[in-house]
């Protein structure tokens, strides 16, 4: 008799065990949102509203040790979403290392070398016409090329065809992708993209690298604006969040690294034309449901 009862209430426990796990699966399921045909930075900024909660609960540490250390308060929604803007923006963007053909975790943009011999990118296909892209003739407004493989990818070029409804390009090891881009070509990107939500930062190149960093103002506890300069590394998949002194700012405005090309990198990605064009984009109801799906299964793994 005692051998059953105790199966009877072992049978109990498991039933009621398997149902609170059932029900915490149900709560932590995360929403797919529709979108409307709209301008580039209104589809990214409704998609960052519509997650930026939800990437709280999937990566918390960062985000609560700068606020203990600084004095923020870990339950302000402005506070929440500056930082969960750059950090979902960030996670679209980035690769995993130098490497040709990394990619990030929710977008398939593959990292190429350029200016390398060889050039992986002469290797890559068009899907229109199956050419290489060394044989097909640069646009007129790349008309200092050789070719289309061998154009530096500027802001709007790199995020139109991000936003593209299909892919535009291939290559039998990668598969079919829309975009793509070696450091300073999606940090550019990544910049002037921020431009457009009203987020100032920069191109900074080191050495044969380049990352972006933004100036990012956070009111603290007290009701005094804290200033962060937030480095974002698009290639390595990397953010720093450090205060800066308000004396310091305008010194780090100024300050592009120590590579010649840092002035153009940065006169692109801060281009009033570049900006319009991004601005003009029109991303489809095809490619907003592509990008939302990839991303809200970003999460749903992240949470299991």
């Amino acid at each position: 008799m005692k051998i059953i009862k105790l199966l009877f209430l072992l049978s109990i426990i498991s039933f009621f065990s398997c149902k609170d796990i059932d029900v915490k699966k149900t709560e932590i399921k995360i929403e797919t949102f529709n979108y409307k045909v709209t301008t580039t930075p209104e589809f990214f900024t409704q998609l960052i509203d519509n997650h930026y909660k939800d990437f709280k609960t999937i990566d918390v540490t960062q985000f609560e040790e700068i606020c203990e250390n600084h004095n923020l308060k870990t339950t302000d929604l402005i506070t929440i979403r500056k930082f969960y803007t750059l950090e979902i923006l960030h996670k679209l963007f980035t690769s995993s290392s130098a490497q040709n053909g990394s990619r990030g975790e929710i977008l398939n943009i593959p990292y190429f070398w350029h200016w390398t011999n060889p050039n992986p990118r002469h290797s890559i296909i068009l899907l229109e016409t199956n050419q290489k892209l060394s044989d097909v003739k640069s646009p007129a407004s790349f008309s200092k090329y050789k070719s289309f493989a061998d154009i530096d990818r500027t802001p709007y070029l790199f995020l139109s065809e991000l936003l593209l409804e299909n892919p535009k390009y291939k290559t039998p090891s990668l598969g079919e992708f829309s975009t793509f881009g070696w450091c300073s070509e999606r940090e550019m990107a990544f910049v002037s993209l921020l431009e457009t939500l009203n987020i100032k930062g920069k191109v900074f190149s080191d050495g044969n690298h380049s990352w972006s960093e933004f100036l990012i103002p956070i009111t603290n506890n007290q009701n005094k604006v804290v200033n962060f300069v937030a480095k974002i590394d698009n290639t390595f998949d990397n953010i720093e969040w450090k205060t800066i002194a308000d004396n310091k700012i305008s010194s780090w405005k100024n300050n592009l690294g120590n590579v010649p090309l840092a002035k153009w990198y940065n006169e692109k990605a801060h281009s009033k034309t570049e900006i319009e064009k991004i601005k003009t984009i029109q991303v489809s109801v095809k490619t907003s449901s592509f990008i939302e799906t990839q991303l809200v299964s970003y999460i749903n793994k992240k949470i299991r």
